[in-house]
C-alpha cells in the first residue's frame, strides 16, 4: 500500500476523466543510460502512449548485495536526463510507500485509476529474471508488457518460465543499444 505524500499531478492523472495510456518504466537506473531512454522513449512512440512514468527503485529485492548508488544519487540522474520532457515524468510514487514489490504497486495504480491503461514498459533482457518476481504470473492481470529488444536477448532465445507465458506479448525493435548499467558500474570502478 503506498503511503500518504504522493505527487498531486500523478494522483490526478489516475483519477482523470479521460482514458490516457500511461507506460510504467521501473528500474534501478543503477545509473540511468541512453539506452534506458531509447528504450523508453521508442516503446512511447510505438504504442501512442500520453506518459511515461520513470520509477526508481530503491532497492530491487533480486540485487540484495549488489552494489547499489544512494537512492537520492539515481533519482538526480533520471531527473537531469528526463529534464522537462512534455512525455517523460520522474515517478516517486513506487518508492514512496509500501511498494518494495512490482504486484503491490500495480494493485495500488488498480485501486485508483479511473479509466487508464497501464504498459509495464520493460528490455527484454528482464526475461531472464522476471519469473523470480514475486507474484509475476498475476503482473499482467494489471497491464499489459511492451518489450524493447536488447542485444542478446530475444523471447525466442531466453528460455525461461516469463519468455514462454509472454511470447506473445509486442517486442518493438529500435535501435539496439548494448550498453548496460553493469557494464557502466564495472568501467567506472578504479584498477586496483
Amino acid at each position: 500500500m503506498v503511503k500518504s505524500g504522493h505527487d498531486p499531478f500523478e494522483l490526478a492523472w489516475l483519477r482523470g476523466a479521460h482514458k490516457r495510456r500511461i507506460g510504467l518504466f521501473g528500474g534501478s537506473f543503477n545509473p540511468v543510460h541512453e539506452g534506458h531512454w531509447q528504450c523508453a522513449e521508442g516503446l512511447r512512440k510505438a504504442w501512442g502512449l500520453h506518459q511515461v512514468w520513470w520509477l526508481p527503485t530503491p532497492q530491487n529485492p533480486l540485487k540484495v548485495g549488489s552494489e547499489f548508488t544512494p537512492f537520492a544519487t539515481r533519482v538526480a540522474g533520471v531527473q537531469q536526463r528526463l529534464g522537462r520532457h512534455p512525455y517523460h515524468r520522474l515517478s516517486l510514487l513506487m518508492a514512496q510507500g509500501d511498494c518494495d514489490y512490482t504486484i503491490d504497486f500495480l494493485e495500488f495504480l488498480h485501486r485508483q485509476r479511473a479509466s487508464n491503461s497501464f504498459y509495464w514498459l520493460a528490455g527484454t533482457d528482464i526475461l531472464s529474471e522476471l519469473h523470480r518476481w514475486r507474484g509475476w504470473m498475476g503482473l499482467e492481470k494489471f497491464c499489459d508488457f511492451v518489450f524493447y529488444s536488447r542485444p542478446g536477448h530475444t523471447l525466442a532465445r531466453t528460455a525461461t518460465p516469463a519468455s514462454q507465458r509472454l511470447r506473445s506479448f509486442p517486442v518493438v525493435v529500435g535501435k539496439r543499444n548494448p550498453l548496460s548499467a553493469s557494464q557502466i558500474r564495472r568501467e567506472s570502478r578504479p584498477n586496483t
